[in-house]
């Protein structure tokens, strides 16, 4: 089973597996990995990195700019990140100074008047304009985006960051919602783009997106497509191997080890062991 972007899907995913000794390969791992979770959920395989890499690079960001309060924004749940992002930014300086929570799409039948809400108590009850989103569906970032602008939140006065999970999806968000996002800093996976793998795959990719997706204005693949097209790579590696011994298809995919389109495919416990690198990004009108 190859899949799920948020940590809370993946483990209710990883618990079936491991009922059903069947190998779960996510796009996501916890913010902090517990020491017994390979125990407990020993079919589940993590091509992602923890949160750590992740709160140190928004912590420098903020130490470089002096920013001494911020504000985060994430949606409700999520108190892992924000436990870590806080004692992070304490370590160069700085504090959150509010946290507003946004609920999930799916409980809101008018998330755009919420947020609006939100936003006008955010705007009395704060000096800071420095905004750090966390986790958060793109759905619902958007929805921030669009209502923030309206309010004045996004001009040259305030600065915004947007998560890994987010920046990584631009690639496939209209254009016309970007829009909304103008001066953000985006936090990227980083993954090279000069290889010719790479561009043999990004070559195809949108010869068939284009074909299949004609009104679509943003046709690159992106790096959650170079994730999927890695899992599939480590899948069909590992039967292989099996075909040549006794060991079993979880032994093989965990054994893992080549250069793919989105970085190195090693393993330690069952998680991606890299020392992630990530690029900065810059939203600029409708890119």
């Amino acid at each position: 089973i190859i899949g799920m972007h948020a940590w809370t899907e993946a483990a209710s995913v990883a618990e079936l597996g491991r009922k059903t000794q069947v190998p779960v390969i996510s796009f996501a791992a916890p913010t902090i990995t517990p020491p017994l979770l390979p125990t407990r959920l020993p079919f589940s395989v993590r091509m992602a990195n923890d949160g750590t890499a992740y709160a140190k690079c928004v912590a420098d960001m903020v130490r470089v700019y002096s920013w001494q309060r911020v504000v985060v924004i994430n949606e409700e749940g999520d108190y892992e990140m924000l436990a870590l992002l806080s004692e992070t930014l304490q370590e160069v300086g700085s504090m959150i100074e509010y946290r507003l929570a946004l609920p999930s799409p799916s409980y809101r039948t008018n998330p755009g008047e919420f947020i609006r809400e939100e936003l006008n108590k955010l705007i009395k009850n704060t000096q800071s304009r420095v905004f750090i989103v966390l986790q958060s569906s793109l759905e619902m970032v958007i929805h921030l985006f669009r209502e923030a602008a309206q309010l004045g939140l996004v001009d040259g006065e305030s600065a915004w960051i947007i998560p890994e999970r987010i920046t990584n999806l631009l690639d496939s968000v209209n254009k016309s919602s970007i829009s909304y996002m103008e001066g953000a800093l985006g936090i990227k996976t980083y993954y090279s783009e000069d290889s010719s793998e790479y561009q043999d795959f990004e070559a195809q990719f949108r010869k068939s997106f284009r074909a299949k997706y004609p009104e679509e204005d943003n046709r690159d693949p992106g790096f959650y497509a170079l994730q999927a097209y890695d899992s599939i790579k480590i899948v069909a590696q590992a039967i292989d191997r099996m075909a040549s011994g006794r060991k079993t298809l979880l032994t093989e995919i965990l054994s893992s080890n080549f250069l793919g389109l989105s970085g190195e495919i090693r393993f330690e416990a069952a998680q991606l062991l890299q020392n992630p690198t990530f690029r900065m990004v810059n939203v600029d009108k409708k890119s």
